[in-house]
């Protein structure tokens, strides 16, 4: 397959990331939920070609959630894309009527969504882990308060059991400013 090719299905796939997808859907159902977003050959494309093998949507409610949302897709057997594993993550979105406005506030003004990192560290540990295995989770405190920024920093949290969706299927993943000198603390409460 072309670059051209992997860069449209991977851009195809990033945009159906702003669609709450879960693992099990039936081809119609992805269908109907993603044809709201992109057009239905499209639609029928990703239906077609991936499943769904992982998702986290977490709320977007300041205080209830981080607004982390992910979609882990794997290619259908008998596609050109068999067996790959993708993942998307949907960025902040100004329709949702301002409720990723905490993700917002952390990026413009630090770089990093704090909540967010933590929610996808902890849920990527989850799911690549050996099911059943107690795995590390981090969380983020607040270790210096003021009016203009607080600081946090990453602390270790309490184990949870892993789920395993991914196990032994994926060692990577991209993402943004983790390679930052200040957040380093971060893999240090993991490790």
């Amino acid at each position: 397959m072309k670059a051209i090719n992997y860069a449209y299905i991977n851009a195809l796939l990033a945009d159906a990331a702003y669609v709450d997808l879960r693992k099990g859907l039936v081809v119609k159902d992805v269908i109907d939920a993603l044809s709201e977003r992109m057009t239905e050959d499209q639609a029928k494309f990703i239906a077609a070609s991936f499943d769904v093998i992982a998702s986290e949507n977490k709320s977007d409610i300041p205080l209830l959630g981080s607004g982390l949302d992910a979609t882990v897709w794997r290619g259908k057997s008998g596609t050109a894309c068999a067996g790959e594993v993708y993942v998307s993550f949907r960025g902040t979105q100004p329709k949702d009527g301002g409720a990723d406005i905490e993700a917002d506030v952390d990026l413009a003004s630090r770089g990093v969504a704090y909540n967010q990192v933590r929610d996808m560290a902890n849920w990527w540990m989850r799911i690549t882990a050996k099911p059943g295995d107690l795995v590390k989770q981090i969380k983020v405190e607040t270790i210096a308060r003021s009016p203009l920024t607080n600081i946090y920093a990453f602390a270790a949290d309490i184990p949870v059991v892993a789920t395993g969706e991914l196990y032994g299927q994926i060692n990577t993943f991209n993402s943004a400013g983790f390679s930052d000198a200040a957040n380093q603390d971060a893999w240090r409460a993991v490790s």
